[in-house]
């Protein structure tokens, strides 16, 4: 891709890398807004890949099967030596068995039978730090909540969560974003999956021995048969349960982080929460919409005419679901939170066949951290002279959260 075939975009965007510009960390949404008016489908030389920054184009990317591919091979790529990834990075008819075999340890029956468990850990979590006054909300809550349900719905025992969690949330692992070097950051990525392989092949080791011990997945797993017929490979069952491992941890956590965030610095929009419960779950999309922390990438399987370019078969695209969040062609007033916006369409989730199956799990976990919190500690603040330092590429998330009250 030379910089002649990019028809009538500015040099800035052409120059444009979300996944390692530190500029971009702290609010990349007026960058969305200059892309998606003066050049909605942009080639990053800087990157790579092409940007797709309006909401109608993204999901026409998402949501069409025929044209671009999850077979991609950027922002991520192959972290261990267990090969692409099954569930994201797989297409049909191969996706679809590996896609039911998982689907029923996050179905919506489950993620409410797991709600009351949930509103005990908050509740527990919460007490461990509100007669202080003050908490740093990413360690002492958000990170532990999404651990403590989703890691005994995998299998993992009891006196492993915490090693797990660790495992997941480790420093090198936690800052990888920050390092600009590709493949210094695909080193840290893999060197911090080996521990992790190793742990669970034990595990699928000791459940094969034993037979099922539950409704976990890895108990559903090792007697799973693909399409009825054959027993999955240890390589395909590692190869799924990372993903969910590491998505059910970071990604709820991320959101999390994000809307608390967003709340400290807004009193009005908290105090709707703190005198309206109710209104949490519609808060909770209104915000997920504002703040999207998905850049979902893509694989063009034949040439593309979009947004006045033509995206070339084999090209990697890359879909801004966070710029989507903010195309004022879908959204009125896209830049102000209205927790009763009537129609609050985001696509953190993703959409069509790969919209994440973990959805209904994070968003009960999201309506109780935030309910349980705003009961609890109804008045709190950022802390002044602690920055919350934020990162953008794969996911975007803030580092670290200080709070106070009283």
């Amino acid at each position: 891709m030379s910089q002649q075939e990019v028809v009538g975009c500015p040099a800035w965007a052409q120059k444009l890398d979300i996944d390692r510009d530190p500029e971009l960390a702290d609010d990349p949404y007026p960058t969305f807004a200059r892309l998606r008016s003066e050049c909605p489908v942009v080639y990053s030389e800087a990157a790579g890949h092409w940007l797709v920054s309006r909401y109608e184009d993204v999901r026409e990317v998402l949501r069409d099967q025929e044209r671009f591919s999850n077979q991609y091979g950027m922002l991520g790529g192959v972290r261990t030596d267990l090969g692409f990834n099954l569930l994201i990075q797989s297409d049909p008819p191969e996706h679809l068995p590996f896609r039911q075999i998982v689907a029923s340890t996050f179905t919506p029956q489950k993620a409410k039978a797991a709600e009351p468990a949930t509103r005990e850990v908050a509740r527990r979590l919460i007490a461990g730090f509100r007669d202080k006054g003050r908490c740093e909300f990413h360690d002492d809550f958000a990170v532990l909540l999404p651990a403590a349900i989703t890691l005994p719905m995998l299998g993992i025992r009891p006196s492993d969560v915490d090693r797990l969690r660790d495992l997941a949330w480790g420093e090198e692992q936690r800052h990888h974003h920050q390092i600009t070097d590709p493949e210094e950051r695909l080193r840290v990525m893999k060197d911090a999956r080996s521990e992790q392989v190793a742990y669970f092949q034990g595990l699928f080791e000791d459940r094969e021995r034993t037979g099922p011990i539950g409704d976990d997945l890895i108990s559903n797993m090792v007697v799973a048969r693909l399409d009825g017929k054959r027993r999955m490979t240890m390589r395909e069952m590692l190869n799924l349960t990372l993903v969910l491992y590491n998505a059910g941890l970071h990604t709820t956590t991320n959101v999390l982080v994000n809307m608390m965030w967003f709340l400290a610095q807004h009193p009005a929009h908290r105090d709707r929460l703190v005198n309206d419960p109710a209104c949490t779950e519609s808060a909770i999309e209104e915000l997920m919409r504002y703040e999207s922390i998905i850049q979902l990438p893509r694989v063009a399987l034949e040439d593309v005419e979009m947004g006045g370019q033509v995206i070339q078969r084999g090209d990697s695209v890359i879909a801004l679901t966070g710029s989507a969040g903010r195309d004022p062609e879908t959204f009125e007033d896209p830049d102000v939170v209205d927790f009763d916006r009537p129609t609050p369409r985001h696509m953190l989730f993703g959409v069509g066949l790969h919209r994440c199956l973990g959805s209904h799990l994070a968003r009960m976990e999201l309506r109780v951290a935030l309910e349980e919190f705003h009961r609890a500690i109804p008045d709190y603040r950022l802390e002044p002279g602690t920055p919350a330092p934020r990162f953008l590429g794969h996911e975007r998330g803030t580092e670290e959260l200080h709070l106070i009250w009283g």
